[in-house]
């Protein structure tokens, strides 16, 4: 199933990692085991792991505007992509890849589907991503100017309004969830002060 997500995505527009080889085993009713190898993606880490530099250092004019640029391609990725009727279900900053020219690779598509209840899972989708944008790097403007750039609007509308809440309430459930774990928590985290 993977693979044909990837594939059918990669046919719509949406990067994702080539698959190579593939493989399953069934038992009586169920799946027992399967395995998926793609390619490389080459001169590429993930947004978890390495954020865009202009999000580092002090904010100058050119940094800023490479910020917006970079949130703006992003937006623009994640709208495609949600364009095609599949929600990831999983989709935090680890399976967003982008490559050292600015390319978006979206990787990890296991769980990804076209469900029934298409709301329920952008809103997950997208809170997802909200919870591991990192507060250190991404301030609340660039959130509220990737929602914009997502629904291609210039200003809210009252149902915009809404699933910014949906958006928020999902997140903090998780970061409920997560912290309870011991687990920091991404969006939650405050700045450090220069020399720490």
């Amino acid at each position: 199933m993977e693979r044909q997500t990837a594939d059918r995505l990669a046919t719509a527009g949406v990067n994702t990692p080539r698959v190579i080889a593939c493989g399953e085993r069934w038992g009586t009713v169920f799946e027992r085991r399967s395995f998926l190898m793609t390619e490389e993606v080459k001169d590429s880490r993930s947004l978890e792991s390495r954020p865009p530099s202009c999000f580092e250092g002090p904010p100058t004019p050119q940094r800023r505007r490479a910020q917006r640029d970079f949130i703006n391609r992003l937006a623009s990725f994640i709208r495609r992509f949600h364009e095609t009727g599949y929600r990831h279900r999983d989709l935090y900053f680890s399976h967003v890849f982008c490559s050292d020219r600015g390319e978006f690779c979206l990787i990890d598509l296991a769980r990804a589907s076209r469900p029934i209840r298409q709301r329920r899972f952008q809103v997950k989708d997208i809170a997802q991503l909200h919870y591991s944008a990192p507060a250190r790097s991404v301030t609340r403007v660039d959130r509220l100017r990737f929602y914009l750039a997502y629904v291609g609007r210039r200003r809210l509308l009252p149902q915009d309004k809404a699933f910014i809440r949906r958006v928020i309430r999902k997140a903090l459930r998780m970061a409920h969830h997560n912290r309870k774990r011991g687990h920091l928590i991404p969006f939650l985290q405050q700045p450090q002060a220069d020399g720490q």
